[in-house]
């Protein structure tokens, strides 16, 4: 028997990301959730076959049947087209005495990316290539518009071709349909129907600061590896903010949305805790942070980014340490000194302990009060 095949119509960019997340060791909340409903065709349930004639909304749950006819198939029972389902026991025939049409409208997220899978195998009575047509609608826009073509499928093994397009959803719902594009009374086969948000996969985290009129800059801040070392420290309740960047839109639906999961920090601003609440706009994920302790690392976590996937970002802090050894030592002094005096860049913004604006002896001497502070301790 042939195994199943698979059609990954994901872009190579895409597939170089689902990648880098496998390498960065994603937790998981959970199974990512399934906007579509009955999608295996499993209800109604029926020991050989059930016709479904246009219109009706009620037949399949979930589904409209908008044109023609289909037939809800038994894969044991019909009698006529023997071989597995996909999964479970049934599945679609979008032929049934004529060409069909069906429908499902779902909740989507305006800027988030979905992956669209399904399988689809062909009616063999009588052996022919059969042909249907996929559409994709937006609130305001045509998300997918192409054409699945299947002629392999034999007695006892239907040679099921899995599909996954990607798509990024244009607003609040989106209206998938199936058309067959052949006349008589068989057609394309469809089983597994599923969308689900695509992984999220984080490009960079960077710790930002504003350092006066100067304007903002960050530090970087690796998710695997040596954790990135924050350095600046304005007094006060101790605030910073992390900058997650993903490679699309996303969302992040966990309660908290944020926490502190090792070390001492606190999501919020002020010295005030928000309840673990962030800003998210497009890709962008910001996290406030307040009380946060010097001298130590820190593990903060995203909950359920599009709705399952946990994103950890490592960040260490010592106030003082320039040269982001894990050390403030006469090293970090002479750095210090060495840019007293000179503009706010690029390159020399760790010597901005204060994140003032301005590299001057109060950066000095503050790197000279911490000099002997370690993440190891003191």
């Amino acid at each position: 028997m042939k195994a199943k095949k698979t059609r990954n119509i994901l872009s190579p960019a895409a597939s170089i990301l689902v990648s880098s997340a496998l390498l960065l060791g994603l937790g998981t909340q959970g199974a990512q959730a399934d906007q579509i409903q009955n999608g295996g065709f499993e209800q109604p349930a029926t020991s050989t076959f059930l016709d479904v004639v246009a219109p009706d909304n009620s037949s399949i749950p979930n589904w409209s049947v908008t044109a023609g006819s289909v037939d809800v198939v038994n894969a044991v029972g019909n009698g006529f087209d023997v071989g597995p389902a996909f999964a479970g026991a049934q599945y679609l025939d979008l032929n049934g005495f004529q060409a069909g049409t069906i429908a499902q409208t779902f909740n989507t997220l305006a800027g988030v990316t979905y992956n669209l899978q399904f399988a689809y195998a062909n009616n063999y009575n009588p052996p022919t290539s059969l042909s249907a047509q996929l559409l994709l609608t937006g609130v305001s826009s045509t998300l997918l518009n192409t054409t699945v073509t299947h002629s392999t499928s034999v007695a006892g093994n239907l040679d099921w071709t899995l599909a996954t397009f990607a798509f990024t959803a244009d607003g609040s719902s989106a209206t998938l349909s199936f058309h067959s594009l052949n006349q008589g009374v068989g057609g394309i086969f469809l089983d597994g129907v599923s969308v689900t948000q695509a992984v999220p996969v984080p490009l960079s985290a960077v710790s930002r600061k504003t350092h006066g009129a100067t304007g903002d800059f960050d530090i970087n801040l690796p998710f695997i590896g040596t954790p990135g070392v924050e350095c600046r420290s304005n007094g006060g309740t101790n605030d910073f903010t992390l900058v997650i960047t993903f490679g699309s839109s996303i969302s992040v639906t966990g309660s908290p949305q944020a926490e502190v999961i090792s070390g001492i920090a606190t999501v919020g601003s002020g010295g005030v805790s928000n309840g673990g609440m962030v800003m998210v706009s497009g890709s962008t994920v910001t996290v406030p942070l307040t009380h946060v302790a010097n001298a130590q690392t820190i593990n903060v976590r995203l909950n359920a980014v599009n709705g399952s996937t946990n994103v950890l970002i490592p960040m260490s802090i010592l106030a003082g340490d320039v040269n982001g050894s894990g050390a403030v030592s006469a090293s970090d002094i002479g750095q210090t000194k060495a840019q007293a005096g000179q503009a706010v860049t690029g390159g020399n913004f760790r010597a901005d302990v204060n994140a003032n604006g301005a590299i001057s002896g109060t950066d000095v001497a503050l790197v000279k009060s911490l000099a002997g502070t370690s993440l190891g301790g003191p």
